[in-house]
């Protein structure tokens, strides 16, 4: 069992979507931001974790459960070999009448009851960690259903079989062994673990004191024992949060853009694939004569303009929309609520709010306009072949929409064929339409790209506002009245 693998099952257990923490404001005048973070440097507290009272993420649970999980494959499938053994010896037992004249064969059906519950219930641990470790991740619900159970009746047994013990004149040994196998093998809150190590070593401790079992070097030999398990249990659950912490927080690194905080390119790729069987609305903008602003002003005030963009995005969005920066000056922008038109409308909302933002700091000059061009389509994605061709659209229609600029950028025509066609004015372009489409002018909710050889470009008045997409980035142009 490696760190790596711990990692792995734990994300895969986690909820699909991570907070990454994208600002939409200047974290100085976030309050809600600094509550949150106060909120987290609590529940960070070593002394409440120490005490078992911290609440999980649900990474951190999903951590903890999948390496009890792969703990409980070894102690299961050891506890069923233990138990069908003892099982197996109580029949042997139960056929010798003298075993039977010392024991009782009361004692041997209780003890058998007990080995045949412990093996079932080892068996269903067993059943449940190999799934999740080897077929799919299990759910939260599941994995700990199966860990209390199989603790739980352990536990529950341990302790009659102790008291039975007492009363036989023997030790506690079945308790001692129960409560190491509950508090120092697993991974279990302490707030859990030591009141019911305490009820078990109470209840053994009356009936050895009814029994008159009961000394004292019993009493602070179990003493020490229980105050030994209690600091076991806790440093091993603190150990295992903070582990759990530190997994995430790389997590989220990974997956965050370091400059404006918004998901970064490996985010982008795992997120979007949860767009397939949905139809989605993808943006892809890019900053209008960036290069400039950095040259002219410097890389320390270009940087503070695109986190002031991102800003922007992240407010004008919200829960709406997803954010990513791909690089540079680019980032795309994912939705599956929003329309074409709704998305174009809080995109130039997004640009107002930079621009006002950058204009109150004065980070640049008054003379510099900051603005972006964007591509937007809005398509049903089936596979994941069409979400990359859909990626590959909007890239393209951004770049046509930059070096026109026009704002909101150009719709993309469609066409249902793969016939290329030669365009040389617009009385060709209506005719390949027709042959493509059957109609004059597609739909609105058809947008995709003509496939054809280099088109020019042309004037009419019934197509302004749309363009023909050829097959290489430079065939690609926009027909304007």
């Amino acid at each position: 069992m490696t760190y790596n693998v711990l990692r792995k099952n734990a994300q895969k257990c986690a909820p699909k979507r991570i907070d990454i923490g994208r600002r939409a404001r200047p974290i100085s005048e976030s309050g809600e931001f600094m509550a949150q973070s106060q909120t987290t440097r609590q529940e960070n507290d070593p002394i409440r974790i120490l005490l078992g009272i911290n609440r999980l993420s649900d990474y951190e649970r999903g951590f903890i459960l999948d390496s009890n999980m792969h703990v409980g494959i070894a102690f299961a499938g050891v506890l069923m070999a233990l138990e069908a053994f003892m099982f197996i010896n109580s029949f042997i037992l139960s056929s010798r009448p003298g075993a039977i004249e010392h024991i009782g064969i009361a004692w041997i059906m209780h003890h058998r009851l007990g080995y045949a519950t412990q093996f079932v219930s080892a068996a269903v641990l067993l059943g449940v960690s190999l799934r999740h470790v080897l077929v799919r991740p299990c759910s939260h619900a599941v994995q700990t259903f199966a860990l209390a159970q199989c603790l739980g009746i352990m536990l529950v047994l341990g302790t009659y079989a102790a008291c039975v013990d007492v009363f036989r004149g023997n030790g506690l040994y079945a308790l001692i062994t129960q409560i190491v196998a509950l508090t120092c093998i697993f991974v279990i809150r302490p707030a859990i673990t030591v009141p019911l190590t305490l009820v078990s070593i109470e209840i053994c401790f009356m009936f050895a004191s009814y029994r008159g079992a009961l000394s004292h070097g019993l009493i602070v030999n179990l003493s020490m024992f229980f105050a030994f398990i209690v600091i076991a249990a806790c440093v091993r659950y603190l150990f295992a949060v903070q582990n759990a912490q530190r997994s995430e927080a790389l997590l989220r690194q990974s997956k965050t853009d370091s400059l404006t905080r918004v998901g970064n390119v490996r985010l982008l790729r795992e997120e979007t694939l949860e767009l397939v069987g949905s139809t989605a609305t993808i943006t892809i903008l890019d900053l209008n004569d960036f290069k400039s602003c950095n040259d002219r002003c410097g890389h320390d005030i270009g940087d503070r303009v695109l986190i002031r963009v991102a800003d922007g995005l992240v407010q004008s969005f919200g829960n709406e929309g997803r954010c990513y920066r791909m690089g540079g000056d680019e980032f795309i922008v994912t939705s599956t609520t929003l329309s074409y038109a709704e998305q174009n409308a809080r995109l130039l909302s997004a640009q107002e709010f930079a621009r006002k933002a950058i204009a109150d700091e004065g980070i640049c000059p008054k003379d510099m306009d900051i603005s972006f061009a964007f591509g937007t389509i809005t398509r049903h994605i089936a596979t994941t072949r069409d979400l990359r061709k859909l990626e590959r659209d909007v890239d393209r229609l951004m770049y046509v929409a930059k070096k026109s600029g026009t704002t909101p950028p150009p719709r993309l025509l469609t066409t249902g064929s793969k016939r290329a066609f030669r365009v040389r004015n617009m009385r060709w372009i209506i005719w390949a339409l027709r042959s493509a489409c059957r109609i004059a002018f597609p739909t609105d909710a058809d947008r995709c790209a003509v496939r054809g050889m280099p088109i020019r470009k042309m004037d009419a008045e019934d197509s302004s506002g749309w363009i023909l997409m050829g097959p290489r980035r430079r065939d690609t142009v926009r027909i304007a009245a």
